[in-house]
């Protein structure tokens, strides 16, 4: 006969484990909506419906939350998981049905996981500081960006290649980066993980192209790809 023996401990707020002794580990990944994995190509024709039933469904989620129970941080500091996102700043094409997938400009949501007690402490505030690898269009925006409003971790998406980039550009909803207001997260059933909507277009139909997203700050590096293929 086999017995199990199961010890409850009370009284601890979150996991046992946290960062460094996590499964998930010290930094946060991101994820994308739809789910693609790295082998995955995304197509303006076959499984259209289904990447813009996925980008909906998470949409969705935080369409149901309600303004007058979060604060609006970016003007009145407060804790991370009263902390508002309003889903509306992430543009039109929340409105318009079908992501840009039918204009071949496909959308693709993104955001970081939530690993317990992580919030990032050295970030790119100072423009005369950013790295000499950071793509040059994420530092003219953080350039002409408020300094007031540069506590953030940065973001960008990129083409992986050797040869020439069919990618023409990568527009971003609200911006390009996460406010660092909204970490860490403890746990509290209420809090809010801000999303980006990244906008992709192509210079060149019939091409398929590997995609890097990042995330930019001193003491972190996290990284995510997938494939786009515009017909």
């Amino acid at each position: 006969m086999l017995w199990v023996s199961l010890r409850v401990i009370t009284g601890q707020e979150g996991p046992y484990r946290t960062l460094e002794d996590s499964i998930l580990g010290k930094d946060p990944g991101i994820i994308h909506y739809p789910s693609l994995s790295t082998y995955t190509f995304v197509t303006m024709r076959a499984n259209k419906k289904l990447y813009i039933e996925a980008i909906e469904k998470q949409l969705q989620k935080y369409r149901q939350l309600k303004r007058s129970d979060y604060t609006d941080c970016s003007k009145s500091p407060s804790s991370p998981e009263n902390c508002f996102f309003d889903v509306d700043e992430l543009g039109n094409f929340t409105h318009d049905g079908t992501f840009g997938f039918d204009q071949n400009k496909p959308f693709i949501l993104l955001r970081m996981n939530k690993v317990y007690g992580w919030k990032p402490r050295k970030l790119y505030t100072d423009s005369n500081e950013l790295p000499e690898e950071m793509p040059e269009s994420l530092k003219s925006f953080i350039k002409k960006e408020d300094p007031q409003k540069r506590n953030m971790i940065w973001f960008s998406c990129s083409e992986e290649t050797t040869e020439g980039s069919y990618l023409k550009d990568v527009h971003y909803w609200p911006r390009p980066g996460y406010p660092a207001y909204f970490f860490p997260f403890m746990g509290k059933e209420k809090h809010i993980i801000p999303i980006i909507a990244a906008q992709f277009e192509s210079n060149k139909g019939g091409v398929s192209m590997k995609i890097e997203c990042r995330t930019w700050a001193k003491d972190m590096e996290t990284k995510t790809d997938f494939f786009i293929h515009f017909r």
